[in-house]
């Protein structure tokens, strides 16, 4: 990956704890081991909140990551409205309507009318399932793919069966993986292709040959986009990452799917799956100060999304 970090960007950061820069610039990705690599942050220094880096990449690249520990602070999937179909909103708007102090968008939607193209499973019970989308299930050219669509990678939340608790463990999972013994699946958001340990663009049908012989690659898995994607380490983390070119015109920068996986296994993660991007890709953290939500990246006229995850929850104090 030739792609440089050419300087680090550290504002105030209202409503995170934000990491301190080593002070080494025009580093190569491949120059990075671990996110612990691009600050200095003593055990003790460490607390309960999100910490985000800002950074730049070659090329007008632009790249905000989210650091946290799932076991010590919340994370979600959320719908622009969890009861009634076919509503979007800003990821904004869904992160004030739960109270986070993160979010960013998430799965797949028809920008038409906004319905799911993505399984999102919230308190045990599916929210949005593909198969109800019309367009997806009458689109005659996706039809002999549609087992892959329907399988495509998710992020789930698993807890201990008859657990009263909140999820336990984070996992990336095709759709039809059974749920591991003794867990059952408290929530899940869809989105594609998983990233880490390998690229399965191809076989989750992003990549596909149509009939002709026509080859399309559905969300420019070869080409530079504005990203979002999120990473599972070894030791713990979760990572959310987002990256994006100045207008976030499509295909104007960014990474491509493969520079993206690279960066995020050089950061740490160990599983790692792409969320929606392109224009949806956003980022958003809530200003106490203002009590507003700061736009990391994203357009200034934010797309409205389907689903997001959202981080953290302000106090009352903050709002």
């Amino acid at each position: 990956m030739a792609a440089l970090i050419e300087k680090f960007a550290f504002p105030l950061l209202c409503a995170a704890f934000t990491l301190q820069p080593v002070g080494a610039e025009n580093l190569t990705v491949e120059d990075i081991g671990g996110w612990r690599s691009l600050v200095t942050l003593p055990p003790s220094k460490r607390t309960k909140v999100p910490s985000v880096i800002t950074f730049a990449l070659s090329g007008g690249t632009r790249a905000s990551l989210i650091i946290f520990r799932p076991a010590d602070i919340r994370v979600a999937p959320a719908l622009a409205n969890s009861v009634t179909k076919n509503i979007t909103a800003t990821t904004a708007a869904i992160a004030l309507d739960k109270n986070a102090l993160l979010a960013v968008n998430g799965g797949y939607f028809n920008l038409s009318n906004g319905e799911s193209t993505s399984y999102v499973v919230l308190d045990g019970v599916v929210c949005a399932d593909p198969h109800t989308n019309r367009a997806l299930t009458e689109n005659l050219r996706l039809k002999p793919f549609l087992p892959q669509i329907y399988n495509r990678s998710e992020l789930r939340f698993l807890k201990k069966k008859g657990s009263r608790g909140g999820a336990t463990t984070l996992k990336i999972a095709c759709h039809d993986e059974p749920v591991p013994d003794g867990m059952e699946l408290s929530a899940s958001l869809q989105a594609g292709p998983r990233l880490l340990p390998q690229l399965t663009a191809e076989a989750e049908a992003f990549v596909r040959t149509e009939a002709g012989g026509q080859k399309v690659d559905s969300i420019g898995v070869g080409r530079t986009a504005a990203r979002t994607a999120i990473g599972l380490t070894n030791d713990g983390y979760m990572l959310i990452l987002t990256v994006a070119g100045k207008g976030q015109d499509e295909f104007s920068s960014g990474l491509n799917l493969a520079d993206l996986a690279t960066l995020l296994k050089n950061l740490g993660a160990t599983e790692a799956l792409n969320l929606d991007g392109g224009t949806s890709t956003t980022m958003v953290q809530f200003n106490k100060t203002s009590r507003q939500y700061d736009l990391l990246i994203g357009r200034k006229t934010q797309t409205r999304v389907r689903s997001a995850i959202v981080v953290g929850e302000n106090t009352q104090s903050e709002r």
